[in-house]
């Protein structure tokens, strides 16, 4: 009995988890998707009110038969009965169409802003990849499935209530077996719907690997190793392999809801066997025979929508605990934006800075201070692995100090402390800067989109970045779209899209830029020819150089040494090289490489 009572209650509480992803549904799909809905329960009444006719009519078309009467005008509101059923069912299917589409993409909107609004961070950790994937998985193909479910479970609801009238009015006996069959339903579909969200939810982040897999074998970047290092057997194989272990996974599920469905498919049998019985038993002696006939074709088509009804409900289980994910993804705090004034900000400055990575002990970065003045011009420095990159991302604000700040210092004097991407503050080109597939005005202006149209400042970004005379070799100007993937695209070689990102850096006409590694695909020669540019081309701003190139950066105001995760030397180039320390010797070192470099050439 407890068992029952349990499964009872988990049927209802998750069907109020639908009625809450409708609840949501509706308030993302706007007036129209609202209308659709109310279209699509209106449909749902109708539907069940037509079975009950026809039903009736059935009843007396063989009374009418029987007794020797015409049965025409039954059988006419039969056919009309039946016409206006089948044309709302088509209706449904078209509705469901639209509703689906209205659904997805108020949805899977609104994931994207949270998120585009969560910490950077988090898009380096597998749980937050993990909880995103079920998320938009949710969005795109649960949520309006939930809802559509729960409006198909409407329709077979109503058509249930018109049967039971209409064995209420002839054998109410019949009632009590169907009510064990309907408890019998209702713990098969719980069962099944938690079998199927087991599945889905231990399948994320293998799932994610296959679709990783499956686009490194078809991508245009990974493609030119994958056939030089003929990878292709090796890739491919693991993809199988993991695709099987979901098979092997699927195939367990499939056995055991079988199982659930035999069970449930007996009880339903038995039930209906033996409601045509006690029919049988009863005509001609306390039920008529058109009577008895109705109550059979009650009884079995009562049996059929309790079948499609906990069918319905088994999915509706498994996706309103896919929707329970996308509800606490929704619900996760948003990396506020803070809003600056920007003609204000003065100074940025890292003060006693640290950060550690996830999952690890010892800091990427210790204790940095670190502060760049507008119109000033700073360079960091130091070996692979020194924490220049990770320096670089707390001045962003995209990685928040795990020990002390980022501050914001304004001309009235006023500090305020960061905690959030700088945008509007700070712009940055990154080492793995990114490569947008839209026209070239949109690469350049994607560092300012608030900004009014002015083609002149993207043309003097691209010329102050050395892109001009590439754009005008374009066929259509600033206005060709750039990469592979869409028709009618151009591809740029590597050092030319570096070029283009320096260009948006440039354009975002941001109190600071950071750059970091702007030019590693330039040679020696052009990136300090650029270096030495950088000032004019971004004036009154305040630039941060980040180089492993010690020889590109002897013009900044200050240049900052970092060794291990710490600032160890800071001061002008000529003043460094007196110290005699490390900046010194690793000057020299790569000096005297380039001069061997320069006799072998």
């Amino acid at each position: 009995m407890s068992s029952t009572f349990v499964a009872v209650n988990a049927v209802f509480k998750n069907l109020a988890a639908s009625w809450s992803s409708i609840r949501l549904a509706v308030s993302l799909v706007g007036r129209s998707g609202r209308v659709l809905g109310a279209i699509a329960v209106a449909i749902s009444v109708l539907t069940g009110l037509m079975v009950a006719v026809e039903l009736l009519a059935i009843r007396d078309v063989v009374e009418r038969l029987t007794n020797e009467q015409s049965a025409s005008l039954a059988l006419v509101v039969f056919g009309v009965a039946t016409a206006i059923r089948r044309l709302m069912s088509s209706v449904g299917s078209e509705l469901q169409w639209a509703i689906a589409e209205r659904v997805e993409r108020s949805v899977v909107q609104e994931v994207l802003v949270v998120a585009t609004s969560a910490p950077y961070e988090d898009f380096e950790t597998p749980s937050f990849q993990n909880a995103l994937n079920r998320a938009l998985r949710a969005g795109q193909r649960d949520i309006w499935s939930a809802a559509w479910g729960l409006l198909r479970l409407m329709t077979s609801g109503f058509t249930i209530i018109s049967l039971l009238v209409v064995l209420i009015a002839l054998a109410p006996e019949l009632l009590l077996p169907f009510s064990i069959a309907a408890v019998v339903l209702a713990i098969v579909a719980v069962v099944k719907g938690r079998l199927s969200y087991t599945l889905e939810f231990n399948d994320t982040e293998p799932d994610r690997e296959r679709r990783y897999l499956r686009q490194a074998l078809v991508s245009q970047s990974e493609g030119k190793e994958i056939r030089l290092f003929a990878t292709r057997s090796m890739l491919l194989d693991r993809h199988d392999r993991l695709f099987g272990q979901r098979v092997d996974a699927i195939r367990g599920v499939i056995l055991r809801r079988l199982v659930a469905d035999g069970a449930a498919n007996i009880a339903l049998a038995a039930v209906v066997v033996g409601c045509l019985v006690i029919i049988a038993q009863r005509t001609g002696d306390t039920l008529a025979f058109s009577d008895a006939a109705v109550a059979a074709l009650t009884a079995h088509q009562l049996a059929g929508n309790l079948s499609g009804m906990f069918t319905g409900v088994s999915s509706i289980l498994q996706s309103t605990q896919n929707i329970g994910d996308l509800q606490s993804f929704s619900q996760r705090p948003s990396t506020p934006q803070p809003a600056v004034a920007v003609h204000q900000v003065k100074s940025l400055e890292l003060r006693n800075a640290s950060y550690t990575y996830p999952n690890t002990e010892t800091p990427a970065v210790r204790n940095v201070n670190l502060t760049i003045g507008r119109g000033e011009l700073v360079a960091i420095v130091g070996e692979n692995g020194s924490g220049k990159s990770t320096v670089a991302k707390m001045l962003t604000g995209l990685y928040r100090p795990t020990a002390g700040q980022v501050l914001l210092h304004r001309s009235d004097g006023s500090t305020e402390p960061v905690a959030a991407p700088l945008a509007g503050v700070v712009g940055a080109v990154f080492q793995d800067f990114a490569r947008y597939e839209l026209s070239v005005e949109e690469n350049v202006t994607l560092s300012d989109p608030r900004a009014a149209h002015d083609p002149a400042g993207v043309q003097g970004a691209l010329s102050a970045a050395g892109m001009d005379e590439v754009v005008d070799q374009l066929a259509d100007g600033i206005q060709t779209r750039l990469g592979r993937k869409f028709g009618g695209g151009i591809d740029l070689s590597i050092g030319q899209w570096q070029r283009l990102a320096i260009a948006r850096a440039i354009y975002g006409r941001t109190p600071f830029v950071v750059l970091d590694e702007p030019s590693a695909a330039l040679d020696p020669r052009i990136e300090a020819e650029l270096f030495d540019e950088i000032r004019s081309l971004i004036p009154n701003r305040g630039l941060v150089l980040i180089s492993h190139r010690f020889a590109s950066v002897t013009s900044a105001d200050r240049i900052v040494v970092m060794n291990e995760g710490e600032v160890v030397e800071s001061g002008p180039h000529r003043e460094l090289l007196k110290r005699n320390g490390l900046y010194a010797s690793l000057f020299q070192l790569q000096a005297r490489r380039y001069q061997l470099d320069a006799v072998l050439d």
